[in-house]
């Protein structure tokens, strides 16, 4: 996976937990993306962007200054 596409992976991570906390296997499934890429791209994005959070039992959302979808 290049760079760009790492990117949009991220973009459609971060677009799907607008409508809610989601597993991360559950994100690969929807997304149609391989499990070990979303798994990193979760972790860059709590790490490095701050702009998602794990919560308990394997759960992903947005961290509280993202932006949700009502």
């Amino acid at each position: 996976m290049n760079s760009w596409e790492f990117d949009s992976l991220k973009l459609r991570i971060t677009a799907r937990l607008r409508k809610g906390p989601a597993t991360a296997d559950k994100l690969a499934s929807e997304l149609n993306a391989p499990q070990g890429n979303v798994r990193f791209a979760l972790e860059e994005l709590k790490g490095k962007e701050k702009s998602v959070k794990h919560l308990p039992f394997g759960f992903w959302d947005l961290a509280e200054d993202q932006p949700k979808i009502a």
